[in-house]
């Protein structure tokens, strides 16, 4: 336990350990962000906006992003 490496080893561990906790809270940040914007695109939707195929579609691609970034993040 008087070893240098032990000291060094759980340090680099903690570190890790707060990155991948700053990394989680970027993704559940971003999260929010793709639900507020495919409200509002679902609000242009039900309006029959003259352009809510494209918002369909990109509503679409916007969302499966965040799904496949969620996706790589499983172990």
């Amino acid at each position: 336990m008087r070893s240098e490496d032990y000291g060094k080893h759980l340090l680099d561990v903690e570190n890790l350990l707060h990155k991948h906790s700053l990394v989680e809270s970027q993704i559940q940040s971003q999260g929010e962000r793709v639900q507020k914007i495919n409200n509002m695109a679902q609000k242009f939707i039900k309006a029959k906006h003259p352009e809510s195929k494209v918002i369909k579609e990109r509503q679409f691609l916007l969302t499966q992003a965040f799904e496949v970034t969620i996706n790589i993040r499983k172990p």
